[in-house]
């Protein structure tokens, strides 16, 4: 039987705001073009809008309660210490399926799939792959043939972005431009050097541009430059959309035919103006008690990445503060007895774990905390800072809701939260270009561009991450699993297509991990994982 073949575009932070007028100004009429002969429209990401949760959910249609994925960690409440996540979290993905019915499958930098698991074809990992020096391919041998045809390849490693780059949008413009380029000569190698039925190739680049550099792509923003714009979208813009096109066109010489290209985004961009500190604010209303546990030769035994930052003077000597963990409590007998709640990560949205022990006392504090935090104004202008605050068990369901935090906290437009404790910062601070690495930030709305010979709509489409693999198998002709979170969208489809092809939901169990250990990760992984990470303003 004739395989489809399937092509997908990852463009990682993808947002309408930038591309319309990218489209608009002629650089990129390969990606305009698909657009206009297919469907197009705003592609919704998960809750929260972080790379792990967005490409997590895309890959296994599953929502964080049933992962454990809501950021690149999660806490184990058992164990009081943070876990990296991998690729076992997910369970079962969409290449998995794939490679069972027969699909010879390329994946390319794709976020989530470290470490490479053995599937009917070639995984070349993305984020978050430890270093160049660890297994992040698979079949293994094919690190090898990489690095010595591309020594310049990477992951994708941003340590070479130095102030210099930062303060200079053109030069900074053209080092990512130099990763693009690369990533696609990769791609057309494999491309070229064996068949493949699905293929995945994904562009990190585009968030970060948007991070550093929001000011100049965002009419918006007070540090708005229509000409540096303009360069922005000449010199990058430009090329990846001639990048995409050249490995579309690779995958065409060798397959003869695409029968869907879907181009997504795991999130798109906004404003990012001031950050609120959660956990600063959780120790001045009393929620958090740091006193009784902090202890300087407790700095050697921190080994995780859980951190509540820089703390107070008087706890240690100014010219010893260093980062600090949460895990820093476990080391001191009766320490959790002092913390009501605490929180973490350092993306977008807050994160709280409520720790009282009692139903009706952890209720009882959620609502307490839920209307303090939604009453935070900013002290300059007035205006609330929260958006919305979600129970984790109004977003999520699963057997992995024990790794979630209790409280998700979605930020007014240009804001965001960050978890860690840092002394003498208060309680907000302002994101100022070009020194700041995040000008821009998540924003929930991505995009989506499908076109294939069994699309029948035109126009726009409003879809969410979790619909793309159910529609995909749906096309497909295979079960969609029942634990698949996400609906087929059918308006893509005319009344005749869908009367010929009903899904079949199999009646599979929520699997929602896979068997054995879920991190794998040695002592040197671990650290290059969170150097990455931290590279990135992640951590």
């Amino acid at each position: 039987m004739t395989k489809n073949k399937i092509l997908f575009f990852g463009i990682d932070g993808g947002s309408w705001s930038v591309l319309k007028p990218a489209f608009e100004s002629g650089q990129m009429p390969f990606l305009q073009s698909l657009s206009c002969k297919g469907v197009s429209g705003v592609l919704q990401s998960t809750i929260p809008a972080i790379t792990p949760a967005a490409w997590g959910a895309f890959q296994s249609g599953k929502n964080p309660g049933r992962t454990g994925v809501f950021d690149f960690e999660y806490w184990d409440k058992e164990q009081k210490r943070g876990f990296f996540v991998s690729s076992d979290c997910l369970g079962q993905t969409v290449w998995d399926i794939l490679s069972g019915e027969g699909y010879r499958v390329g994946l390319m930098n794709v976020p989530m799939t470290y470490p490479p698991r053995p599937i009917n074809g070639v995984v070349v990992s993305g984020l978050p792959t430890p270093s160049m020096e660890s297994a992040f391919t698979y079949p293994p041998e094919i690190k090898e043939q990489l690095l010595a045809l591309f020594p310049g390849y990477h992951i994708f490693n941003i340590q070479f972005i130095s102030q210099n780059l930062i303060d200079d949008p053109i030069l900074l413009t053209e080092a990512l431009c130099d990763i693009v380029k690369i990533r696609a000569d990769a791609a057309c190698w494999l491309l070229d050097s064996q068949p493949f039925d699905v293929f995945m190739v994904h562009f990190q680049a585009n968030d970060v541009i948007q991070h550093m550099l929001w000011h100049y792509l965002d009419p918006r923003h007070p540090g708005f430059s229509k000409s540096i714009q303009t360069e922005i979208f000449r010199r990058f813009h430009k090329v990846l959309d001639d990048q995409i096109q050249r490995i579309y066109t690779t995958f065409l010489k060798n397959n003869g035919s695409i029968d869907l290209c879907c181009v997504l985004s795991d999130h798109g961009f906004g404003p990012h103006f001031k950050r609120f500190n959660l956990g600063n604010w959780l120790v001045q209303e009393g929620y958090l008690k740091l006193s009784d546990v902090v202890r300087m030769p407790l700095l050697k035994k921190i080994t995780r990445t859980l951190r509540v930052g820089k703390l107070l003077n008087f706890f240690i000597t100014k010219d010893k503060v260093g980062r600090m963990e949460h895990a820093v409590l476990k080391s001191k007998a009766g320490a959790w007895d002092h913390i009501r709640a605490f929180s973490v990560g350092r993306s977008n949205e807050g994160f709280i774990y409520l720790l009282e022990q009692e139903a009706a006392l952890r209720e009882s504090l959620a609502k307490e905390i839920t209307g303090k935090l939604q009453n935070v104004t900013d002290p300059v202008n007035g205006r609330k800072i929260v958006h919305a605050i979600y129970r984790k068990e109004d977003i999520y369901k699963g057997q992995r809701m024990d790794h979630l935090p209790d409280l998700i906290i979605d930020p007014a437009e240009g804001y965001s939260f960050t978890g860690h404790v840092q002394a003498n910062s208060g309680l907000f601070s302002s994101v100022q270009p070009p020194g700041d690495r995040h000008i821009g930030k998540h924003h929930k709305d991505g995009i989506i561009i499908l076109h294939g010979k069994d699309i029948a709509a035109r126009g726009t489409l409003t879809a969410s991450l979790y619909d793309i693999i159910p529609t995909l198998l749906y096309m497909l002709r295979i079960g969609i699993p029942a634990v698949m979170d996400g609906r087929i969208l059918q308006e893509l489809f005319s009344e005749d297509y869908l009367k010929q092809n009903a899904p079949i939901l199999l009646d599979a169990k929520d699997c929602g991990a896979v068997d054995g250990p879920e991190h794998g990760y040695s002592a040197d992984d671990e650290k290059n994982i969170e150097q990455r990470l931290r590279d990135l303003g992640y951590l």
